[in-house]
């Protein structure tokens, strides 16, 4: 698909989200980046910094993000990030079963438009919203699973790098799998 194409598309989704949700559940976080990104990464929710600025990843597991990519040889703005779900949680609680049900058809959506080679799915919302139930972090960090014609990386959201200093190497180790497909 051509670029302007993608990108026409991509704001034509980010419109239909706002419309359609806006009011339900408020500020509305889209994906972001590359649009013909070869690596597409995909969070849980958007965090307190995120709905400030309007963009994912731009608080602290942001910066831990972009240290993982940069020691694995991927500029930030060579890969499209976004979340499950578009907005912040209320006090930044585990998206519900039906918030995820709301947003899960735009996602699909949205991994339509980019196309990307990989996925990587940061932390169990996103690796069950996406690959269903049956996938521990501990037992499958790093493990590419192919479903549905889609390559998937299963990784530790960042952010449970901050909480947990110990899960650091395995993060970086799963985010160097990523390199393959620049």
């Amino acid at each position: 698909m051509v670029f302007s194409m993608k990108k026409d598309r991509i704001e034509q989704l980010n419109r239909k989200i706002t419309k359609t949700f806006h009011k339900k559940y408020g500020k509305i976080v889209f994906g972001h980046g590359k649009i013909n990104a070869r690596i597409m990464l995909i969070a849980e929710a958007p965090g307190r910094q995120e709905e400030i600025h309007g963009r994912p990843f731009v608080g602290r597991a942001g910066k831990v993000l972009d240290h993982a990519l940069a020691k694995a040889n991927i500029a930030r703005n060579d890969v499209y990030v976004s979340n499950t779900i578009k907005f912040r949680p209320p006090n930044n609680r585990k998206p519900k079963r039906t918030e995820i049900e709301d947003f899960l058809p735009t996602l699909h959506e949205e991994i339509g438009i980019i196309k990307p080679k990989i996925i990587c799915l940061l932390g169990l919302t996103a690796i069950e919203a996406l690959l269903g139930k049956g996938y521990t972090i501990r037992d499958n960090n790093g493990k590419i699973i192919e479903k549905n014609g889609m390559r998937y990386l299963i990784s530790y959201h960042p952010a449970a790098i901050l909480r947990n200093a110990t899960l650091k190497p395995a993060f970086e180790l799963s985010i160097s799998k990523l390199e393959a497909f620049r």
